[in-house]
């Protein structure tokens, strides 16, 4: 029983840290975008704040 709770606080350790590594070297100007029903595209302007590349993927659902 010993050994598997320490198995699983070790496991939740290093999955914690791998959690915290995230950056935000891409932000978006504003904190929402509005569609307009009669227009078939929008902009959204994204600004890196880095001096590496970065990819961004984006999407859109019906929720």
């Amino acid at each position: 029983m010993l050994k598997k709770t320490r198995l699983f606080f070790t496991a939740l350790f290093f999955t914690a840290l791998c959690a915290f590594s995230a950056n935000a070297n891409v932000i978006i100007t504003g904190t929402r975008v509005i569609y307009p029903a009669g227009q078939k595209n929008v902009i959204v302007k994204l600004e890196n704040n880095d001096d590496s590349a970065a990819l961004v993927q984006a999407w859109i659902d019906n929720g």
